[in-house]
């Protein structure tokens, strides 16, 4: 949900509130330059799962796919990546301030990861 800070009213609600949708708001309030009078809240809904897709026999991809998220995760790749796409200002300017999800967290913990 998009609320007014000036007013306190809600301005919106998403469909149904998750990572996607709180990627489009953020975007939205850095788009607009409304970070002063505008703000997400509330928890979400739904969790979409996200993943990468490849043949189910292909052991090489699946092994090739492991190693560089293990690399990534073990020399700060994954965090630096989240962290320049959503917590720093983009190539363009805008910066979401979108904080990292309890989820996606949780999940670099099972990676290794232990900085944030």
């Amino acid at each position: 949900m998009l609320i007014n800070l000036k007013t306190a009213r809600a301005l919106g609600l998403t469909l149904p509130h998750s990572l996607l949708a709180d990627v489009l708001l953020y975007g939205f309030i850095a788009a607009n330059k409304a970070q002063q009078t505008l703000e997400v809240v509330g928890d979400f809904l739904t969790y979409e799962p996200y993943g990468i897709m490849f043949r189910r026999d292909d052991a090489q991809m699946r092994d090739a796919m492991d190693r560089a998220f293990a690399v990534m995760a073990q020399t700060g790749a994954l965090v630096g990546t989240y962290h320049k796409w959503f917590l720093q200002p983009t190539p363009t300017g805008e910066l979401l301030n979108l904080p990292m999800s309890l989820q996606l967290t949780e999940s670099f913990r099972v990676l290794g990861v232990d900085d944030f």
